[in-house]
């Protein structure tokens, strides 16, 4: 993974959140004009990317919205060789980016998403921990009462969304 990050500059910086049964969980800042983010800026959303050898598999997932004809020129057009594998349809309850974000991301501060977000990739949240508060204070730069507030501030309007009748 460091071996691809070195040879792309369009990533600024990667940090191992964690490293679990189903695989490692990396942070990535990336420049806006790249590829990934040009995904999402076609309402991919990436589930899964592993690159070996001088190869890379890239799974995302497509909103029933979405043109995969489209898409995948895109993806060919930007990487030669690139090709589709194969295509899934699944029957999910539509919620397009926007209401998905306007239900569960727009009540929480953009610090708050940050630390509830580092706090599970790295572990936070499993038992037993696999980061503890003071470490995922130190990985945000912060106190460690700091991350206790944001953490339970961000769960509690998250579960006011869940179970409030309002």
């Amino acid at each position: 993974m460091y071996e691809y990050v070195d040879r792309d500059p369009s990533i600024r910086e990667v940090t191992l959140l964690s490293e679990r049964d189903t695989g490692h969980y990396y942070e990535a800042h990336i420049t806006e004009s790249r590829f990934l983010a040009g995904l999402v800026d076609h309402g991919a959303h990436p589930t899964a990317m592993t690159a070996e050898d001088g190869e890379g598999r890239l799974t995302v997932e497509l909103p029933q919205s979405g043109e995969v004809r489209a898409f995948t020129q895109i993806v060919v057009d930007t990487y030669e060789g690139a090709e589709l594998l194969s295509r899934t349809y699944r029957d999910r309850p539509v919620w397009t980016l926007a209401e998905f974000e306007a239900n569960y991301r727009a009540p929480l501060t953009e610090r708050q998403n940050e630390v509830l977000e580092t706090a599970y990739f790295s572990g936070f949240f499993e038992w037993p921990r696999e980061t503890s508060g003071l470490e995922l204070a130190s990985m945000l730069g912060v106190s460690q009462p700091t991350v206790s507030w944001h953490v339970r501030t961000g769960e509690r309007k998250l579960l006011l969304l869940l179970y409030d009748d309002a």
